[in-house]
């Protein structure tokens, strides 16, 4: 779900030379990765039971938005709250 479109985000960015972003975009998502990583590998079940709960309810929360507006959740979506 949330990388829907993620090649074509490389691609116009790379397309448009914008290689400084491409650059934070694939850092903050290997950031994120790791960040799983992490969480899914704590030795106690009541953290990994805490993160999966926040990454569901994160997931859940964009996934109906997404299908109630037929477009994903974006930062400016936020603002406009």
């Amino acid at each position: 779900m949330t990388n829907d479109g993620i090649g074509a985000h490389m691609q116009l960015l790379i397309d448009q030379d914008r290689l400084s972003t491409l650059v934070m975009f694939a850092a903050v998502w290997l950031l994120c990765l790791g960040c799983l990583l992490i969480a899914a590998f704590q030795p106690r079940w009541p953290v990994r039971a805490l993160w999966a709960f926040l990454f569901s309810l994160s997931s859940g929360a964009a996934y109906g938005y997404q299908l109630a507006s037929g477009t994903q959740l974006a930062v400016y979506d936020l603002l406009s709250l």
